[in-house]
């Protein structure tokens, strides 16, 4: 079994995750050196705009808002109030649920990354009424308590369905496992854990024998999980139930009353992580691009937050004029238009070296993330042609103002740019200029709801802000 477990190691990472692979390493390095610097993780974030952007949402969000007590803006910041520590742990979790479901979206992974973001946020808030410091070390091994197994769906493999089939008619899961693949979803799962370097508390959760008390918690919150699918948490088991209220040392109705949160802030969590799809799996919906407002809901536009905005075209302004914050500042632009205007989707496109193809470089907001990877278009063969020439006059452009755009009207690309689930569109866009040069483009737009005047306004005062932070950033760099 060694053997045949070493082969999948490999293959996961040196074939199709080897990014990931690194970064978790790097990521678990800081989570457990107490001395990591604030740069050292700075580094980390900003060399990635959607995370930057995402670790600041987070941030501001309800479940660490009581740390951060006024609005947090910038991640030099976010680090300094919630711990160097805190946000290494965030960033790994993120990572983590972006590469698997970068690889696969298909139904059996969904289901093991909604079981374990559930075993992660309910053990996080259960561990924090007795023990209020690591919480976040609590969530990770919570979120990969079944990593091998999520780490082989996420592949693709060809006998996956024969796999998936055998576990759906009843057969137990490690047996298939390992008579299909020649190892066990365990022993897979600590052979990665272990390649990872992902610590001593997530190994001691994948050995299925935990000791300590975070690990035997984490054992207990999944199997509430499993045995509560359709989200209630008053139908909880009572054993179990009793069992981590003996652990924690509280009577069962403040265990009881700990679940019932969390589980009313998932739809929270699952969007302020950029999740929404595994909100989807939890309430056994189809995930349909913005539609992840809660279950049987339809999306519905949300308003504008003036006084966010005018926070965020702040910190903008006041940030350091260095040229080494324009993953910063584009991310905090971004930001703006997501959370300030409350368009659905903020994109940043980049071209190529030699200005032919224009593809998506981060993506915030409630997106299908095959729409983000199909936002590519090669603008010499005429895809989409407005976005060759909002780079070529370089002025902010509203896409379908007069009346919304179909596939006709958009170009040979037009089909990708509506993905699955439109049929017309209206878009924002505008040239992203550095040193006098069009290097890309900002798009923004709103499947929840019409675009208006206002939204425009709102769109042209962040890109302007960004322009112009970009032109000081620049100088003060020589």
């Amino acid at each position: 079994m060694v053997a045949e477990t070493q082969v999948w190691v490999d293959r996961i990472n040196q074939e199709e995750m080897p990014l990931l692979a690194g970064a978790a390493r790097r990521l678990q390095a800081v989570c457990a050196d107490d001395a990591a610097g604030l740069a050292e993780i700075s580094e980390v974030i900003l060399a990635d705009t959607a995370m930057t952007t995402r670790v600041l949402k987070l941030a501001n969000s309800s479940t660490y808002h009581a740390a951060a007590k006024m609005p947090v803006t910038t991640v030099s910041r976010a680090t300094v109030i919630l711990g160097v520590q805190t946000i290494a742990h965030i960033c790994l979790s993120m990572r983590i649920l972006d590469d698997l479901l970068n690889h696969s979206q298909q139904q059996p992974l969904l289901r093991v990354l909604a079981l374990g973001l559930r075993t992660a946020v309910l053990s996080r808030q259960l561990w924090q009424l007795v023990q209020p410091r690591h919480g976040e070390e609590v969530f990770i091994a919570g979120l990969l308590h079944d990593l091998g197994e999520a780490a082989y769906f996420s592949l693709g493999d060809a006998e996956s369905q024969v796999l998936s089939a055998r576990i759906a008619a009843g057969e137990e899961r490690e047996q298939a496992a390992f008579d299909v693949l020649g190892t066990s979803f365990s022993h897979l799962g600590k052979a990665l854990a272990q390649s990872w370097g992902l610590g001593a508390l997530v190994g001691e959760v994948l050995t299925g024998s935990p000791l300590s008390p975070q690990a035997r918690l984490i054992g207990l919150c999944h199997q509430v999980v499993e045995q509560t699918p359709e989200l209630n948490m008053t139908t909880a088991p009572a054993a179990l139930l009793q069992a981590m209220s003996v652990l924690l040392g509280i009577n069962v109705a403040t265990v009881e009353s700990a679940l019932v949160e969390a589980q009313r802030r998932m739809p929270e969590i699952c969007q302020d992580m950029g999740v929404e799809i595994l909100l989807a799996e939890m309430q056994g919906r189809a995930f349909a691009g913005a539609d992840h407002h809660g279950a049987g809901q339809v999306a519905v536009r949300r308003p504008q937050d003036a006084a966010l905005q005018l926070s965020i075209l702040r910190e903008m302004a006041s940030l350091e004029r260095s040229p080494t914050q324009f993953n910063a500042l584009v991310a905090m632009t971004l930001e703006g238009l997501y959370r300030g205007v409350g368009l659905d989707r903020a994109l940043v496109a980049v071209l190529s070296s030699d200005a032919r193809i224009l593809s998506a470089r981060s993506a915030v907001g409630l997106y299908d993330p095959t729409w983000r990877d199909a936002f590519r278009f090669d603008l010499k063969a005429g895809e989409v042609p407005i976005f060759q020439d909002t780079l070529v006059q370089r002025q902010p452009c509203w896409l379908g103002e007069a009346e919304p755009c179909g596939k006709e009207q958009l170009g040979a690309g037009g089909e990708r740019l509506l993905g699955q689930h439109q049929t017309t569109l209206q878009a924002f866009l505008a040239p992203l200029i550095l040193s006098g040069r069009a290097i890309g483009l900002i798009y923004a737009d709103c499947p929840s709801g019409a675009l208006s005047a206002e939204d425009f306004a709102a769109f042209k005062f962040f890109v302007h802000q960004l322009q112009q932070s970009l032109a000081l950033a620049r100088a003060n760099g020589g």
